[in-house]
């Protein structure tokens, strides 16, 4: 770190940690107001954070305008916006990609005429098209109509931002079109540093740097294959349902991640059970999931889990957790 840039992150700590320990402000004529020091502070945080291409760190502000110690990353985009009244006129704002304890949510507080934030109506559906190099894929936008805090404001939701995420990680932006009523937006969203923000936010260790190879080894080292079908199990669970009789039978549940790069239908797993009784194997062979050919499968970078069933445990079992492995993964039902 350069002398000047730990000078100026000093100073940055130095205010910051004059004003928690004063627990007020100074609002005589010699100091800053209120909104004049969080501003300030606001700023020099800002200063001190790295940008990853387009985007860059800031802290987030909540709902009182006051600077929290989280942050975000926030790229300025612009476009145009046509509608009933207008054609091609000038759009402006910004992207804020924010981590909740829910996942990534991916919001877009864009302006008409780059100074007038969008008019939602309460139950009105907001429609976006991503094309990138080898996708044309839709999503469904999120917004609250004129919610003060939130107004202006639409947004991907975690499951949705995690496979746009993936889909689009490897080019360095995409064309989007935001429909809304009889309004539609065109912009390109900047994809150039928005991995490693999302990494950044996670709290993700940044891989250690690899060495270039020397010319004469490169023809011995064999480039990964990158799986087309591939799941990831998140999480299982014992949960207890009714039947159409009404009687109470447990079932466990598995929550799975399509990580690879084409659509899934069929799964195979083993699922292992302690009831602490010796009446149940302690594997299974299992199909966790089942879809015929003529449905859709589970896209990259979608998670599921089944609403209603699952793997039935017997009556009298008392296990109260298992564990599931994937064997087999396919795109379609081969036996079709």
């Amino acid at each position: 770190m350069g002398t000047n840039m730990r000078n100026h992150f000093l100073s940055v700590i130095a205010l910051l940690v004059a004003v928690v320990a004063s627990g007020c402000v100074d609002t005589s004529d010699e100091s800053l107001s209120d909104s004049a020091s969080n501003a300030a502070i606001t700023a020099l945080m800002e200063d001190s954070q790295p940008a990853l291409g387009l985007w860059k760190k800031k802290p987030t502000i909540d709902e009182f305008g006051d600077t929290t110690m989280y942050f975000c990353y926030v790229a300025n985009v612009s476009g145009t916006f046509s509608n009933s009244v207008t054609d091609n006129s000038e759009l402006g704002g910004k992207i804020e990609l924010q981590h909740t304890g829910a996942g990534f949510r991916l919001f877009f507080a864009l302006r008409e005429y780059n100074k007038s934030p969008i008019h939602f109506w309460a139950n009105s559906n907001i429609s976006m098209k991503v094309k990138s190099t080898s996708w044309t894929t839709s999503y469904r936008l999120v917004h609250r109509g004129q919610s003060p805090h939130l107004k202006g404001m639409m947004w991907l939701e975690p499951d949705d931002f995690d496979r746009f995420l993936i889909q689009s990680k490897d080019d360095v932006s995409v064309k989007c079109v935001i429909t809304h009523m009889d309004s539609i937006y065109s912009l390109s969203i900047p994809m150039t540093g928005l991995q490693e923000a999302a990494d950044d936010l996670a709290g993700k260790l940044k891989p250690t740097p690899v060495l270039p190879i020397p010319e004469e080894s490169r023809s011995k080292i064999t480039e990964p294959v990158v799986k087309d079908l591939s799941a990831t199990v998140l999480d299982v669970a014992i949960v207890t349902e009714r039947n159409p009789k009404g009687k109470e039978v447990r079932f466990i549940k598995v929550r799975w991640k399509n990580t690879g790069t084409r659509p899934i239908r069929i799964i195979d797993g083993n699922i292992m059970i302690n009831d602490n009784t010796g009446t149940l194997k302690p594997k299974f062979e299992y199909t966790i999931f089942a879809r015929s050919n003529s449905e859709p499968g589970i896209m990259p970078g979608e998670t599921f889990v089944l609403q209603e069933g699952g793997f039935a445990l017997p009556a009298g079992c008392t296990a109260k957790e298992a564990k599931v492995e994937f064997t087999k993964v396919w795109e379609h039902d081969l036996s079709r």
